[in-house]
């Protein structure tokens, strides 16, 4: 498991970012007592790349990232939001 995160601060809880991930997964064989033909093992590389924004407002920390994956291509990328309280 790999990330590398780069922020560029605007404030003291305020930034931007771009970030890029990289993970590796396994599965090992399924096996019962009553299979004669298990399944495979199974195991990939797994990479992500991104940017978003987290803004201090009166509500809390907003938070916006749009994520690509493997295979993704710019209209099927991922939006997440968010909204962080401290109290």
């Amino acid at each position: 498991y790999f990330n590398f995160e780069y922020r560029f601060l605007l404030s003291r809880r305020t930034f931007v970012f771009g970030f890029y991930d990289l993970g590796y997964y396994y599965k090992p064989p399924l096996r019962t007592v009553s299979s004669e033909f298990p399944e495979p093992e199974f195991a990939a590389w797994r990479r992500g790349v991104g940017f978003g924004a987290r803004v201090e407002s009166p509500l809390g920390i907003l938070s916006i990232s749009y994520a690509l994956g493997d295979g993704d291509n710019l209209l099927r990328g991922k939006v997440h939001f968010g909204l962080q309280n401290d109290f």
